[in-house]
């Protein structure tokens, strides 16, 4: 079941996403994390994710990166994603994920959370759209 594969939670206008251990994120299972993303947030709400993949052995197929960066409904509702990891094997993860899929949103890398939220903080039109075209 891909509920056993991550956690979700949101504080305000910032959902977390975090992963558990030893799993592999296939597209059906980032379908389920996006349709959990969804029901978080109110109808027309815009958010800013974090990404959580400091879980051991964790890896993600190419298809669900393609629809981690690309898929319109997401994009529609993220304002920005932060990723956090804590290894060189998962930041490797992250920055190809970054450079090979091209997430419509700013995508951006770093180690603790506390960073990504400094890093939110610098998006001042939070209700604007990106497109999707």
């Amino acid at each position: 079941m891909s509920a056993e594969k991550y956690s979700p939670s949101i504080d305000g206008d910032v959902v977390r996403l975090a992963y558990v251990e030893n799993n592999e994120i296939n597209l059906t299972d980032i379908k389920h994390a996006a349709d959990a993303l969804f029901e978080l947030v109110d109808e027309n709400e815009r958010v800013f994710t974090i990404v959580d993949i400091r879980a051991k052995n964790l890896t993600m197929t190419p298809e669900a990166k393609l629809f981690a960066a690309t898929d319109a409904t997401m994009i529609q509702i993220r304002i920005a994603e932060a990723i956090v990891f804590n290894s060189i094997i998962m930041k490797f993860v992250a920055n190809s994920y970054m450079r090979f899929y091209k997430a419509i949103t700013p995508t951006k890398a770093f180690t603790n959370e506390k960073k990504a939220l400094e890093w939110f903080a610098q998006f001042e039109n939070r209700h604007s759209v990106y497109d999707v075209a």
